[in-house]
């Protein structure tokens, strides 16, 4: 099965923001900002995360870059976010 990166030109990734409680996970591909949100690639899909919620695992995010990680977004004051290496 062909992803966006390898597959046609006229390939459209999935974006959606990260809704409670929900659970997105595979190879981190990279990040940045666009638009007041924070952008996780996951090659086949992107997440977009409150610049906000994100501040406090920014840093995890980015030195996971090409590692399998698992993003639980949450209703936790101060854990908004959850980063699990897998």
């Amino acid at each position: 099965m062909a992803s966006c990166r390898t597959g046609p030109p006229r390939c459209v990734m999935k974006t959606r923001r990260a809704q409670l409680w929900e659970e997105n996970s595979g190879i981190n591909n990279g990040l940045k900002e666009v638009d007041g949100y924070l952008q996780l690639d996951f090659s086949s899909f992107q997440v977009l995360l409150d610049l906000d919620e994100s501040s406090h695992i920014r840093d995890r995010l980015e030195k996971s870059v090409g590692r399998r990680i698992s993003l639980i977004r949450t209703d936790i004051p101060g854990k908004e976010l959850l980063m699990i290496d897998l």
